[in-house]
C-alpha cells in the first residue's frame, strides 16, 4: 500500500513537473505563477505545492533530470578507450544536446539564474549537488584513476567552467541554429585543450592549480 502510494506521487509530481514545463515555455518561467500552473492543470494549489515548494523548486527538478540525463548518456564513454579529449568533448556535447532539447524555455532559464546573486545561480548552494556531480564527470574523463589528485580536481572545475561559459554564450546566441555557439566551440576547444596540455608539469601546474583556487573562492561561496 505504501509503495503504491508513493509510486501515485511520483507519477503526479511528474505530471505537474511536465506541465510546468510547457507552461514556462508557452508563458515564459517569469510570467507564470504557479497559480496559473494549477489552473492550467485543472488541479487544486494545495496539490502543486505538496509536490513543489514554489517555481525555484520546480526549476531545481528540472537541473537534476538533465544532470541524471548527462550521466547516463556519458557513462558508456567514460568506460571506454576513448581519449581524455574526446571523453570531454562527449560530456559537452551531451550536455548542450539536452538543453536544445527545449531549447526556448532553457535559454531563458540560463539567463534568468545567471546572476550570481541569484539563489538558483549555477555556482549557489541550491544546485551544489548538481555543480559536485557535473565536476565530477569532466574529473572522471580526465582519468580512470580516483586517487586525490589536487591537479585534477582543479582541471575538472576548469573544464566545468569552461562549459557554463559556452551555455551562457549560447543561452544568449540568435544565430540561426546557434550556428555561432557551434562555432565557438569548435575553434576553442581544441585550443583550450592544447593550452592544458602545457599545465601538466612544473610551474604549468602550479599555476593551474592556483587559477582553480582562487576561481573557487570567488564564485564558489
Amino acid at each position: 500500500m505504501v509503495e503504491k502510494k508513493k509510486k501515485k506521487s511520483e507519477i503526479t509530481k511528474a505530471y505537474i513537473y511536465e506541465g510546468a514545463i510547457k507552461l514556462f515555455t508557452k508563458q515564459g518561467f517569469d510570467k507564470t505563477t504557479m497559480r496559473d500552473l494549477a489552473s492550467s492543470l485543472d488541479m487544486s494549489l494545495g496539490n502543486i505545492y505538496y509536490h513543489f515548494k514554489n517555481k525555484d523548486d520546480i526549476l531545481i527538478h528540472y537541473f537534476r533530470i538533465l544532470q541524471d540525463e548527462t550521466v547516463s548518456g556519458v557513462t558508456d564513454s567514460l568506460e571506454s578507450k576513448l581519449s581524455k579529449q574526446n571523453k570531454i568533448k562527449k560530456i559537452i556535447q551531451t550536455n548542450m544536446d539536452l538543453l536544445k532539447k527545449n531549447s526556448s524555455i532553457t535559454k531563458e532559464l540560463i539567463k534568468s539564474t545567471s546572476g550570481l546573486s541569484h539563489p538558483l545561480s549555477p555556482f549557489g548552494d541550491e544546485l551544489r549537488d548538481c555543480q559536485m556531480g557535473a565536476i565530477e564527470l569532466f574529473r572522471r574523463a580526465l582519468s580512470e584513476d580516483q586517487k586525490k589528485s589536487e591537479y585534477l580536481d582543479s582541471l575538472a572545475f576548469l573544464y566545468w567552467l569552461y562549459y557554463l561559459g559556452l551555455c551562457l554564450f549560447w543561452a544568449n546566441d540568435d544565430s540561426d541554429q546557434s550556428a555561432m555557439t557551434e562555432k565557438l566551440y569548435g575553434l576553442s576547444f581544441p585550443l583550450t585543450y592544447k593550452l592544458v596540455g602545457l599545465t601538466r608539469i612544473g610551474v604549468g601546474k602550479k599555476l593551474l592549480i592556483q587559477i582553480s583556487k582562487t576561481m573557487r573562492s570567488i564564485l564558489m561561496k
